[in-house]
């Protein structure tokens, strides 16, 4: 099948930068894409692309405005420590109204991996107009970083739509505890809930590499959920 053409370009609102990544045409549903501490890094970029080349019209937030790429993982734990929660869910509920007013998207929903998976789990308690909400691997510590203001798993409930949650087995972060409480809390809700388990998975195993096989299967699934959710 032909890639749909996609026109890329960036975005500066204030103190809000990110990257459009438009399908030719009209569309109806677009995701704001929340990355993973590396900030808008080529993978990033490129699962962007790829979202769009799916139909649906995608923004990529950038969390480190006019900071130079984090470069070592000193850099990329010393950047997200710094995001305040409060700044991070308002400035993404932002890109979610321009999505709404500008791009003319019906419905919009989110994606987020790692840190962003976690941010994308706090946008969905914060801002009803979250249509859907797919977090891979969300960065979730128990009990919260004093930098965060918010308990995740405290707020999932909160979350007014579907949820996917992936969840890697074997990830050094994020304990089989707190996925599980994660886990009870989205399916304590009405809406739907998704998980994804692979039990050989280590953390951030899309852009690791770690388990072809988690790769090949998590994420055409969470595409075609974001697809049914959005469009």
């Amino acid at each position: 099948m032909r890639a749909m053409p996609i026109r890329e370009s960036e975005l500066n609102i204030e103190d809000i930068h990110a990257f459009t990544y438009r399908p030719e045409g009209q569309v109806k549903g677009g995701v704001l894409f929340l990355p993973h501490n590396a900030g808008a890094d080529r993978f990033s970029r490129e699962h962007a692309q790829l979202l769009a080349e799916g139909g649906l019209a995608t923004v990529l937030w950038d969390p480190y405005p006019g900071k130079p790429a984090p470069k070592t993982d000193d850099d990329r734990r010393a950047y997200s420590a710094a995001l305040d929660d409060d700044w991070a869910w308002q400035g993404q509920s932002r890109l979610v109204s321009y999505m709404h007013e500008e791009l003319r998207v019906d419905n919009v929903g989110c994606i987020g991996f790692c840190m962003g998976g976690r941010l994308t789990l706090l946008l969905g308690a914060k801002d009803r107009r979250i249509a859907s909400v797919c977090a891979f691997y969300p960065t979730i510590r128990r009990p919260k970083p004093d930098h965060q203001t918010y308990d995740v798993i405290d707020l999932a409930g909160e979350i007014r739509c579907p949820v996917m949650a992936i969840c890697a087995g074997k990830d050094h972060i994020v304990t089989p505890e707190t996925y599980s409480a994660l886990r009870n809390t989205l399916r304590a809700r009405p809406e739907p809930s998704l998980n994804q388990i692979f039990p050989d998975a280590g953390h951030g195993f899309l852009h690791g590499g770690d388990s072809p096989v988690a790769s090949k299967l998590s994420w055409p699934v969470a595409v075609a959920f974001l697809q049914a959710c959005l469009l």
